[in-house]
């Protein structure tokens, strides 16, 4: 089993979150054209490096899996497994 993981904060900068220069010279970020404190740029780029340096996946987590899954060990239950997608499903949009 192949499962596929996608780097979700590469989406900051297409999320409406653009860089442009200052009047140092410097990036400052800027949401929907509205100007954003020095103070403020400076935080969301520190939080988007750190989102950016740290793994989204446990991987501890994921390997004790995998050991379960391969030796067979690894156990489904059914009704939390329906649970999740019943709860995932109401958040999701109306597409119909």
């Amino acid at each position: 089993m192949e499962i596929k993981l996608h780097d979700s904060v590469t989406g900051l900068s297409g999320s409406g979150i653009q860089k442009r220069p200052n009047a140092t010279g410097l990036g400052a970020a800027s949401e929907s054209g509205a100007g954003v404190s020095p103070e403020t740029s400076l935080r969301l780029t520190e939080i988007k490096q750190r989102l950016l340096n740290e793994s989204a996946v446990d991987k501890v987590k994921v390997a004790k899996i995998a050991d379960a899954v391969e030796s067979g060990s690894y156990r489904v239950n059914p009704q939390r497994v329906a649970e999740k997608l019943i709860d995932m499903e109401r958040i999701l949009p109306d597409f119909g």
